[in-house]
Order: C-alpha cells, then structure tokens, then sequence
C-alpha cells in the first residue's frame, strides 16, 4: 500500500492505492480435474479399438460401465472441494462434456453390437417380405417367412424361387 496523491480540476486529493495480486494453484485443479477426465474418456474411446465380436461383448460392456462410472464418482468428489454455487460453473460444463463423450462411446458399443448381431430380426419396413432359407443337410431346407416356417426339399425350394422372380 502506498499514498497517491491526484490533481483534479477541483484540487489536489490524496488517496490510497491497494494492489492485491491473486493467484491460483493450477496444478491442483490439473490433477484433480482434467488429466483424470482425459484419462478416463481415453479409456472409453478404447473400446473403438476392440475388434466387435462374441468374445469380446463383455470386455467391451465392462470397459463402458466402468468408464461412465467413473466419471460419475469423479465428478461427485472432486466436487466437495469447489465452492456450491446454484448457478453452472465452467467445470461443471467440462464435466458434462466429457460425461457425453463417455456415454456416447457406451451408446456406440450398443448399437454396433445390435445391429451386427446376425440372430437379432431387425425391423423390416412394411410391404417387403422377409424370407431367409436354411440349408439343413442332402436334399432338404427350411424356408422362414415372417408368419410360417415350412420343411421343403431342394427342388421344391427352386420351384419357389422361380415363382418369386
């Protein structure tokens, strides 16, 4: 604190000038905060790099719950440590962000594994018939529509073939 003395128009005042220089620990935060986040939306986004099949549905549904679990427990700690605002504060939008991009990567997983999935019946639009044919040994299949599963031999399965076209 020092005494400043200004000249105005009117007179001369004195006054006194404080500086105040505040200052964070950006460490605590980076430890605490980001590099976590980044650390744990990196491990969801891992789960890109699983090649999508039978074996590794679970390693891949694990790896989503526990990152989205994750962040859910970090984002309730590391709370405890700010100040309670009623309003939104910037780390609570970088939360939500990264929070989005792990629940996305789970949603990801989801769908591939849904729509790759050759024994799920996907919905068919109406109109378009659905018939799949199933080789069950020497001279005989079944054909499956959507309302009835009939037993035929080879040839009768051409004949229906034929007809169709």
């Amino acid at each position: 604190m020092f005494e400043n003395t200004h000249w105005y128009t009117t007179g001369n005042y004195t006054s006194l000038v404080v500086v105040l220089n505040l200052g964070r620990d950006l460490l605590f935060f980076m430890t605490s905060s980001f590099f976590p986040c980044a650390i744990i939306v990196i491990i969801s986004w891992m789960s890109f790099w699983i090649q999508c099949s039978s074996n590794s549905t679970s390693a891949r549904a694990y790896m989503g719950a526990t990152s989205v679990l994750s962040m859910l427990i970090l984002t309730m700690g590391t709370r405890k440590f700010f100040p309670q605002y009623a309003y939104i504060n910037a780390i609570d939008v970088f939360y939500l962000i990264n929070f989005i991009y792990v629940i996305a990567a789970l949603a990801e997983f989801a769908a591939v594994t849904y729509i790759g999935n050759p024994k799920v019946k996907h919905p068919v639009k109406k109109g378009v018939a659905e018939t799949t044919f199933n080789i069950i040994g020497e001279g005989a299949a079944t054909v499956e529509n959507r309302t009835t599963t009939t037993t035929t031999t080879n040839e009768e399965l051409d004949d229906q073939q034929q007809q169709q076209q």
